[in-house]
């Protein structure tokens, strides 16, 4: 395996940054990305792959804006940061109670259940009949669809190593790839389906008729309609300004704090 120096991993993060700042700028010029809320990572992500070694360096003989070390590097930092981002999920909530939790995730429960094992029947079909005996892919791909759809980047890339240990790496890429193409279509397609559902008279709108306490299963907002003459936060996560000692540089280092404990937890656990 090849290793990179601190000055590479550092170079490397500043040609993101960059990477990043064009994306961000590209997408506060263009109407369209931001009408399909196309996010910032995935427009960078198009600008990367178009200036890398992919396609620029395949194309004028290996010279390419995103050298083949910066994506090297890059391509080490998702299997790395998944842990940070399930360490922090949970940061700055509270948790509610066993019955008050399966209410208001009950339904989402049934329905992520019903989608992964439906994906994974789906794609052990396709590599039943399609994708093993027709194309030679390992026996492994019928996983691919519920690691890049339900997953996402993150699994996919956090299973890379798994992959690699089964002798199939290749397969991370590939779900990779189906990951980004299940993003960006559901995106489009979801992006659509509410601009119709806003525009037909058919449906109502739940921000133009609030929830009562019966209709509202979030365990964050109920406490407010047990207070007279007071009505639950607009949004789920909205969150009240912080108290001037609540500014600065400490939640930064607790929240970091908290992050590096979860993680080396889970590798105890492990």
């Amino acid at each position: 395996m090849t290793t990179f120096t601190v000055d590479q991993i550092g170079a490397s993060l500043i040609v993101l940054a960059v990477v990043f700042a064009v994306a961000a700028f590209v997408r506060s010029r263009v109407g369209l990305l931001r009408d399909l809320f196309l996010p910032v990572s995935v427009i960078g992500g198009g600008i990367a792959l178009l200036l890398g070694p992919q396609i620029m360096g395949e194309l004028t003989g290996g010279r390419s804006l995103v050298s083949a070390e910066v994506a090297a590097i890059w391509s080490r930092f998702p299997s790395l940061l998944i842990n940070v981002i399930f360490a922090a999920l949970m940061l700055g909530k509270t948790l509610p109670s066993i019955r008050g939790l399966w209410e208001a995730s009950s339904g989402h429960v049934t329905l992520g259940y019903g989608l992964s094992f439906g994906q994974y029947a789906f794609g052990s079909l396709l590599a039943i009949t399609i994708l093993v005996p027709v194309f030679g892919m390992a026996p492994e791909s019928a996983a691919l669809l519920e690691v890049a759809f339900t997953g996402g980047h993150g699994t996919a890339a956090g299973l890379s190593g798994t992959f690699d240990e089964l002798g199939v790496g290749y397969l991370a890429d590939v779900a990779l790839g189906l990951a980004t193409i299940g993003l960006v279509g559901g995106i489009i397609v979801g992006s659509l389906l509410v601009r119709w559902a806003v525009a037909s008279p058919r449906f109502t709108i739940a921000r133009q008729e609030p929830l009562s306490r019966a209709d509202d299963h979030d365990p964050g907002r109920l406490a407010a309609y047990d207070r007279p003459g007071e009505a639950p936060a607009a949004s789920p996560d909205a969150t009240p300004a912080p108290a001037d000692e609540d500014r600065g540089i400490a939640p930064l280092t607790i929240a970091s704090l908290a992050i590096g404990l979860s993680i080396h937890v889970g590798r105890a656990i492990h």
